[in-house]
């Protein structure tokens, strides 16, 4: 009998993810003015940006300073975009999770 074991990181790509929380907070009429990531957080995002950069995301896009074209600022915990007026879109980082298949 062997078993795998799969580990899912949150839903789907977090560059991705993130790039929709901007996209929803312009949707709302509100201006991103700073990204507030952690450290983890933001060393996942480049990693995982940098693999696909060239094909996916502009020259610039995504660096060690800025996130689609907003500034960013490190955090210990709670990650979210502040906008201009004050608004905050929160970025909730969802737990691993460990599937075990059995054949």
């Amino acid at each position: 009998m062997r078993s795998l074991i799969r580990i899912d990181f949150g839903d789907g790509d977090v560059a991705e993810q993130l790039f929709m929380l901007k996209i929803c907070a312009l949707k709302n009429d509100d201006v991103p003015a700073l990204w507030r990531l952690t450290e983890s957080l933001m060393e996942v995002l480049i990693a995982t940006a940098r693999s696909e950069r060239d094909s996916r995301w502009p020259r610039g896009y995504v660096t060690d300073y800025r996130l689609f074209d907003v500034p960013v600022d490190l955090v210990r915990e709670l990650p979210h975009l502040l906008c201009e007026n004050y608004m905050i879109y929160p970025y909730t980082v969802q737990p691993p999770r460990i599937w075990r298949h059995d054949s």
